[in-house]
């Protein structure tokens, strides 16, 4: 009974023994086994970029251009007085009859009013317009009458020939009434009939004085246009 007793003792010190030595031992880390051919290589871990804003710079706005404004000329505006007619008006303003008919829609040159108000169209232009003066055609006044009617009138008739080799147009001409000594006592004007006077033609007249004088010892004739 004693004997089995210590085989127990022994048994239990000789376990004691084995697991003190099993805790003992050194563990040594497991050598790495490298493969022929691949090389291992450290992965980086990518780090993240920043970014920039955009940035705006600011463009000065290009002015537009200012339009000149256009100077508009002013029309002139003649009053026709006794004795006046289209082609000195329009000589004296540096214009053409047709640009001061046109302006006023006159069709007929011939028949203009005293006291009579008519637009003298300005052109824009940097410096006068020459207007060039048309050649005088030859023209003659004759065959002249004075005829008075019972309302106190006066008419005077005539015509004018045409003595050049061309035709002669707006033909105008004026008459005029003086006493003794020469002084001026009514006149008038007037277109001949015919628009176109041939070469060698003629082309009668009419002159109306509404209120003539009395009496006049003389008078006077003048072919004021005619080209």
């Amino acid at each position: 009974m004693a004997a089995g007793r210590r085989l127990g003792a022994w048994g239990l010190i000789l376990l004691l023994g084995l697991a003190l030595g099993g805790c003992g031992r050194i563990l040594q880390p497991p050598t790495p086994t490298f493969v022929a051919g691949v090389t291992p290589t450290a992965t980086q871990t990518p780090r993240p970029t920043a970014t920039r804003r955009a940035t705006f710079t600011p463009v000065p706005a290009t002015p537009s251009d200012t339009p000149t404004p256009t100077v508009t000329p002013t029309p002139i505006i003649y009053v026709i007085k006794k004795g006046d007619t289209l082609i000195p008006i329009a000589r004296k303003f540096g214009v053409t009859v047709a640009a001061i008919q046109e302006a006023n829609g006159i069709t007929d040159p011939r028949r203009l009013r005293i006291g009579q108000e008519i637009i003298i169209p300005v052109e824009a232009a940097p410096g006068p317009t020459v207007v060039p003066t048309p050649t005088p055609v030859a023209l003659r006044i004759q065959g002249l009458g004075f005829y008075r009617t019972p309302v106190g009138n006066l008419w005077c008739l005539g015509e004018v020939r045409n003595l050049s080799g061309r035709p002669a147009e707006e033909v105008q001409v004026q008459v005029s009434l003086h006493d003794e000594q020469g002084n001026l006592l009514d006149l008038g004007t007037a277109f001949v009939q015919l628009d176109i006077v041939a070469a060698g033609g003629r082309a009668p007249f009419a002159i109306l004085f509404p209120a003539p004088p009395e009496s006049f010892a003389q008078y006077q004739t003048r072919v004021l246009s005619g080209v």
